[in-house]
Formats: structure tokens, C-alpha cells, sequence
């Protein structure tokens, strides 16, 4: 498999097909994506039950603008096959995962400083689905 160059690859497909390397090891659920499109509860200092959207959370606003809009998102992994698998359950739900030669590609190519800035900003994302405490707790070491 032949990794195109950046510069071939639609920006918004250059998105995810970053994110799907990060989260190569998985196949990620479409409704990841979606959980992006609602706000989500958290507890606030005082103790009271707070609601943050993903723009709020300090999540990339363009992987949000990008998550949120169905058919924009849609439009960004079809211009990525064959480079991005798609797969659906029995049950109609659809996962995507990269090709594990194109993952290594990826690896290679990428600077360290590249590779950090963008798993930084999908293990925010990741973090805003399944929040934690911010701090681990000295029951988690």
C-alpha cells in the first residue's frame, strides 16, 4: 500500500486519517464520533453537576466542527478508502480502522514533535468522552 502524499489528501480527511493512526490499534466505533455532538455532565469544585460541550472542554475546534457535522464527517472517510477500513456489525453500526502498512508508513513520516501535538489533542478528545479526576487518585498508583 502506497501512502499518498499529504497535500493529495482532502484536509478534513487528512484529520481523521491522523486520529485513525493514533487509535490504529482499534477499531473506533462510529459512535465516538457522535458522543463528540452532545455536551456531557461534570462535577465542578463546588460539587455540582455541570454540562460542557467539546468546544467548552478546550477539545480542537476544527475535529469538533469536523465530528459534529454528519455528513461532513461521512464525505471525509469515503475520500479515505481504500486507505481506512470500514466495517458493519449485525447489528447496522459501523466501526473504521486504518491498515496496519499504512499505519507504519504514517509512523515514519511523522516528526516526534507531529506525532506528540497530535496525540495530545486525541487523547483530549478521548478524555472529554470518558471523563476521570483530573488528578489519579492515590487508589490508582
Amino acid at each position: 500500500m502506497v501512502a499518498p502524499e499529504p497535500s493529495a489528501i482532502p484536509s478534513d480527511s487528512n484529520y481523521l486519517l491522523l486520529m485513525f493512526h493514533f487509535l490504529s490499534n482499534y477499531e473506533i466505533p462510529y459512535k465516538l464520533f457522535e458522543l463528540v455532538r452532545s455536551s456531557h455532565y461534570r462535577w465542578t469544585n463546588d460539587g455540582d453537576q455541570t454540562e460542557i460541550t467539546a468546544s467548552e472542554a478546550g477539545l480542537d475546534q476544527r475535529l469538533v466542527d469536523l465530528l459534529s457535522d454528519e455528513t461532513r464527517l461521512t464525505r471525509a472517510i469515503d475520500k479515505l478508502e481504500p486507505l481506512v477500513k470500514r466495517n458493519m456489525s449485525a447489528e447496522g453500526s459501523w466501526t473504521c480502522s486504518i491498515h496496519s502498512q499504512l499505519k507504519s508508513k504514517l509512523s515514519q513520516s511523522l516528526s516526534e514533535c507531529t506525532r506528540d501535538e497530535w496525540a495530545i489533542k486525541f487523547l483530549k478528545w478521548i478524555c472529554f468522552i470518558f471523563p476521570r479526576d483530573q488528578f489519579p487518585s492515590d487508589s490508582d498508583q
